[in-house]
């Protein structure tokens, strides 16, 4: 299957355009050409953001809880912790934009320079509540069971 045609079926099926319109925009954007043409090699591949660092954290999260994401950032409930404190989640989002852009351009996730980021909680020294520090990185043998 050529691109074009993988590009047609993807934006039909999977993300249910039925606009010509909508159809015909997302055929001409490069960007998706571009990041369809990789789908192959990336496909597979999990982006995992692990605790290394929890201290009194309201969501009891502690070192080595992981959250699992797919390549299109969608998190993996059943393979994540139950609770979702968004003041965790949110800085997470930084994260999986950027392994992303790795693989989308093809370049070794291990580039990511800056693969840490921690909760907006300051912690109880600053006044806060806890302090939760993960670490992001791509796990092409995650899988979805």
């Amino acid at each position: 299957m050529s691109v074009n045609e993988f590009m047609l079926e993807f934006c039909k099926g999977h993300l249910k355009y039925d606009n010509e319109d909508d159809i015909k925009m997302f055929m001409e954007n490069k960007s998706n050409e571009l990041i369809i043409s990789r789908v192959p090699a990336i496909i597979n591949k999990k982006i995992i953001i692990e605790i290394t660092e929890a201290h009194g954290c309201a969501s009891q999260y502690k070192k080595g809880d992981r959250f699992l994401f797919d390549m299109s950032g969608n998190l993996i409930g059943k393979e994540s912790p139950e609770k979702l404190c968004i003041f965790a989640l949110t800085p997470m989002g930084a994260l999986v934009k950027s392994l992303q852009e790795l693989m989308i351009a093809g370049v070794s996730p291990a580039k990511l320079a800056f693969s840490k980021t921690s909760c907006s909680d300051v912690g109880v020294k600053c006044g806060g509540w806890g302090r939760v520090v993960m670490d992001a990185r791509i796990d092409e043998n995650e899988s979805e069971e």
